[in-house]
C-alpha cells in the first residue's frame, strides 16, 4: 500500500484503479501561490491613514498590505506596472488623483459584434466599479477617481475586479471570439522535460476521474458521480495549477455543476468537460502550462474560526454516514471539503498541511480506512488556536462562501 501511495503522490503511474478505494494523491506540481497579505491588523492601520486624509500613504499602506515587495519590485518614477496572470496592470497616482489600467484584448479584424456584445455584457452585469473601454481597436480596463475617493476597501475592491475578471475572461476573448492579446504574458514557462511530467500527471487525473464517474453513473449512483467529478476538477487544480482555457474550463464546469440541474444533464457536463480535457493536444496544454505573476490574489483568505465552523458541518454529515456505514459517503464528505477549501481559499497556514496529508494518507486506501483517517485529520484542524486578532480585511471568505461548494 505504501508504494502506491508513494507513486501516486510523485507523479509517476498511479495504482490500478479500484472503484473501492480513495482516489490518488499528487503533490503539486508548482508552489501554490498564497496571499502575501500582511496580518489583519496592519489593515487597520491602512484605514487609519485614510481617515486622517493621508490619502497617498493610504495607498502606499494598502500595496504594502497586499504584498512587501510590490513597491519595492514595480514601483517606477509613473506608478507601477505588475504583471497579473495574462494581465500587465499599470497603477498611477499624484495630487491629480488615481488611475488603473489593464490592457486587455484587441479586436479582430472582422465579426466584432459578438466581442462588442460580450464587452457590454461585462461592463452592465459583472463589472461594478471598473470599465472595459474601447479605444480604436483595443479593449481595456479603466478606473479613476479622486485621492480623497481612494477608501482602501474600494480600491482593493477595484483591483480584485480588473485583475480577476481580466485574468479570466481573455481566454474566451481570444479562442472563442477571435480577438489577440495585446500584452505578452508575463510568467516562468517550462522547459520540454518538465512539460512533459506535468501534461503526464494531468492526463492521468483525467483518466482516474473519467473512471470513477463511469463507474458510478454505472451503478447509478449519481450523487457519487458527480461529487467525483467535482473533486477531480479541484484536485486538477491543487495538482497542476493550470491557465489560461484549461483554468477557464474548471472554473466554468464547478459553477455550474452548482446549478439546479437533472443528474442527466449535469453528467452530460461533467463528461463533455472531462473529454475536452483528455482531448488537448500538445500545443493547447502547453498554451495553459505556466507559472504566473499574481498581483490580487484570486483566493480568499479564510480564517481559523471560519474554517473551523465549516469543518464542524462536514464532521457531522461524515458522522451521519458513519452512522449508517456508507464509508464512501463519510470519505467523499471530507476529501471532498478538503479539495474544495484548497481549490477555493486561502486556509490559515497550520491548517494547509494537515488538509494534505490528509488527502496524501487517505490515497489508496479503502473506503472505511480512508474516511477513518480523513476524521482523525479534520479532528487535527479543528484542535488548532488561533493566534492573533484583528478585523477581517477585503479579500476574507466568510463561513457561506466557504460553504458553496
Amino acid at each position: 500500500m505504501t508504494s502506491d501511495i508513494r507513486s501516486a503522490t510523485d507523479g509517476s503511474d498511479a495504482a490500478e484503479f479500484s472503484p473501492h478505494r480513495f482516489p490518488s494523491y499528487h503533490r503539486p506540481f508548482y508552489p501554490a501561490v498564497r496571499n502575501r497579505f500582511k496580518p489583519p491588523e496592519q489593515w487597520d492601520q491602512v484605514e487609519a491613514l485614510y481617515d486622517s486624509a493621508r490619502y497617498t500613504e493610504t495607498l502606499e499602506a494598502l500595496f504594502d498590505y497586499i504584498d512587501t515587495d510590490l513597491l519595492k519590485k514595480f514601483k517606477g518614477p509613473e506608478g507601477m506596472i505588475v504583471p497579473h496572470g495574462s494581465l500587465t496592470v499599470f497603477v498611477q497616482w499624484d495630487e491629480q488623483g488615481f488611475e488603473v489600467r489593464a490592457p486587455f484584448v484587441r479586436l479582430p479584424k472582422t465579426a466584432r459584434a459578438p466581442s462588442l456584445r460580450q464587452t457590454l455584457e461585462l461592463n452592465f452585469s459583472t463589472l461594478m466599479l471598473a470599465r472595459l473601454q474601447l479605444t480604436g481597436e483595443e479593449l481595456e480596463f479603466t478606473y479613476s477617481c479622486s485621492l480623497e475617493e481612494c477608501e482602501p476597501s474600494k480600491i482593493y475592491a477595484v483591483l480584485k475586479e480588473i485583475c480577476i475578471n481580466g485574468d479570466g475572461y481573455d481566454d474566451e476573448f481570444i479562442r472563442r471570439l477571435g480577438s489577440e492579446r495585446i500584452m505578452p504574458v508575463r510568467a516562468r514557462f517550462p522547459q520540454a522535460d518538465e512539460l512533459g511530467r506535468v501534461r503526464q500527471v494531468f492526463n492521468g487525473i483525467v483518466e482516474e476521474a473519467l473512471q470513477y464517474v463511469r463507474f458510478y453513473e454505472r451503478k447509478r449512483m449519481f450523487g457519487y458521480a458527480m461529487q467525483f467529478a467535482g473533486l477531480f476538477l479541484k484536485k486538477i487544480d491543487y495538482a497542476v495549477a493550470p491557465q489560461g482555457r484549461i483554468r477557464a474550463e474548471i472554473e466554468d464546469a464547478i459553477e455550474r455543476m452548482n446549478e439546479d440541474l437533472l443528474p442527466s444533464v449535469a453528467l452530460g457536463l461533467v463528461r463533455d468537460v472531462f473529454d475536452q480535457l483528455s482531448g488537448l493536444s500538445v500545443e493547447e496544454f502547453t498554451e495553459c502550462v505556466y507559472q504566473p505573476g499574481i498581483f490580487i490574489p484570486y483566493r480568499n483568505l479564510l480564517t481559523l474560526n471560519n474554517l473551523q465552523q465549516r469543518l464542524e458541518e462536514t464532521q457531522k454529515m461524515a458522522r451521519t454516514s458513519l452512522g449508517n456505514a456508507d464509508f464512501i459517503g463519510a470519505a467523499l464528505a471530507q476529501g471532498g471539503v478538503f479539495y474544495h477549501l484548497l481549490y477555493e481559499s486561502d486556509p490559515p497556514a497550520p491548517a494547509i498541511p494537515l488538509l494534505e496529508e490528509g488527502l496524501e494518507k487517505a490515497s489508496g486506501l479503502s473506503w472505511k480506512e480512508a474516511a477513518t483517517v480523513l476524521r482523525l485529520q479534520l479532528q487535527k484542524i479543528l484542535e488548532l488556536e488561533e493566534i492573533g486578532s484583528g478585523s477581517e480585511p477585503p479579500g476574507t471568505l466568510t463561513v457561506q462562501e466557504a460553504r458553496n461548494e
